[in-house]
């Protein structure tokens, strides 16, 4: 029986989350033949990147690559207090070091 709109999905029906579909699986396979046909790309941008002879420019473009693979791309945070207001902080050891430097000086 055909699905028709309305109707429940079928328990265990469908691609398995996780599972990739054709496409991607395609995609994947031709990739693997052209790294086994021409080598590494990630392995040909790090040549690149530390050979003198290249133009700085591509030098560092090749670098900026590399780096995707082995460092996490960072992103700005901003942190507050509550309700969005500034965050407070307070340093109890210079508050208690500088009440003792205070005691000292008056006895």
């Amino acid at each position: 029986m055909p699905f028709v709109k309305g109707m429940q999905k079928v328990d265990g029906s469908g691609r398995k989350k996780g599972q990739t579909n054709r496409r991607n699986l395609e995609v994947v396979c031709k990739f693997e033949e052209i790294c086994e046909k021409y080598g590494d790309p990630l392995e040909a941008m790090a040549e690149m990147a530390f050979d003198m002879n290249n133009d700085q420019n591509l030098r560092f473009q090749a670098m900026k690559e590399v780096s995707q693979y082995g460092y996490a791309k960072r992103r700005q945070m901003e942190i507050t207090g509550a309700n969005g207001e500034p965050l407070e902080v307070r340093l109890q050891l210079i508050d208690q070091i500088t009440n003792a430097i205070e005691k000292l000086g008056k006895g």
